[in-house]
């Protein structure tokens, strides 16, 4: 690490800056990312500091994020960034991003199916509360917490300015969506999750393929993935859902 503008180089700020870049390239790759073994170099052009730690890391998961396939992810990347590291340094937005981060990586790095769903729906509604009543100020927390989830959820999608139907390409969801009559995707994320969660109601699980449950989750991720750009200002983004 250096300065660009040639300053001198101040070692505590750059391991407060490298572990906001770990977070960030969390949320990123969809898995748990880190530095190893970096060096600060200083005016001069020497080292002069060295922090010999290697962080939490997935060496052999890929995850899931805009950094895996998304040809565009380096332009939303740079846009990313200063956004991400104004809320990252405010320490009433660092909790958030931090449980953000944890939950996105654990949902597409180390579990996949129902359990999946159920991590990202939990990460969809603290996007909601944190673009909706945080940053937007458009409802309050109580406000906020009458909806009921989907609403909440196509609120989000609104300010975001995401696609809340249910993508054709999407074969097994879109064809269990016809037939349940889900109107659109929070609809169909709602129904299958509440299937999961409530005992009373997981016989319905039966009216829809493990490839429809599948398929809502990475619908629910393309929803993450697109609020949480919409979250720190990138406006290069688009939803891979679009090229279903």
């Amino acid at each position: 690490m250096e300065r660009e503008d040639g300053d001198d180089f101040d070692p505590e700020r750059g391991v407060a800056i490298l572990e906001a870049f770990d977070h960030f390239g969390t949320l990123a790759q969809g898995a748990w990312a880190t530095h190893a073994l970096p060096i600060g170099i200083g005016v001069a052009g020497g080292i002069v500091w060295k922090r010999w730690v290697v962080g939490r890391v997935d060496r052999h998961e890929t995850g899931d994020g805009w950094a895996t396939h998304y040809s565009e992810s380096d332009q939303v990347l740079a846009e990313l960034w200063p956004g991400f590291l104004s809320k990252w340094e405010d320490p009433e937005w660092q909790p958030t991003i931090r449980t953000l981060a944890t939950l996105l990586a654990e949902a597409t790095a180390h579990t996949d199916g129902e359990a999946a769903l159920l991590m990202i729906d939990v990460v969809l509604e603290l996007l909601s509360w944190a673009v909706v009543v945080r940053d937007g100020k458009m409802v309050s927390a109580e406000g906020h917490d009458r909806l009921l989830g989907p609403d909440r959820l196509r609120l989000l999608l609104a300010v975001a300015h995401i696609d809340r139907r249910v993508p054709d390409g999407l074969h097994e969801l879109a064809a269990a969506a016809r037939r349940l009559r889900w109107v659109d995707g929070p609809h169909a994320i709602a129904q299958i999750r509440d299937a999961v969660v409530h005992p009373r109601k997981r016989q319905s699980l039966s009216e829809v393929s493990q490839e429809a449950v599948l398929e809502a989750q990475l619908l629910a991720r393309d929803y993450a993935h697109g609020a949480i750009a919409h979250l720190f200002g990138a406006t290069g983004w688009k939803a891979w859902t679009d090229r279903w």
